[in-house]
């Protein structure tokens, strides 16, 4: 797999923690990704288990976009990186 595809593939797992459907991602998945929290925020975590999945998740993200074989734009890679910031701000200030 390539540095991308693994992105797509968290992109998807993420998007699904949110209630989507990997097939609505498109060809901008953080612009459906950013849309949907936007106006949903974080997703209702059933139990801690959940919630720690989740956490576990963004922490893989910020480590790949970290990765040196990022092949993303440097816009793309920004909003990537500010998805992240304003997702781990938002579990450390919610439920």
């Amino acid at each position: 797999m390539t540095w991308r595809d693994i992105l797509l593939e968290m992109l998807c797992r993420l998007y699904k923690d949110m209630g989507g459907d990997c097939a609505d991602l498109g060809i901008e998945p953080l612009k459906v990704i950013q849309e949907s929290y936007d106006a949903d925020g974080l997703p209702k975590f059933p139990t801690q288990a959940d919630r720690d999945a989740f956490v576990s998740l963004i922490a893989e993200l910020q480590a790949h976009l970290a990765d040196p074989g990022n092949d993303l734009s440097a816009a793309d890679n920004a909003k990537a990186n500010a998805l992240v910031a304003q997702i781990e701000n938002d579990l450390s200030n919610g439920p």
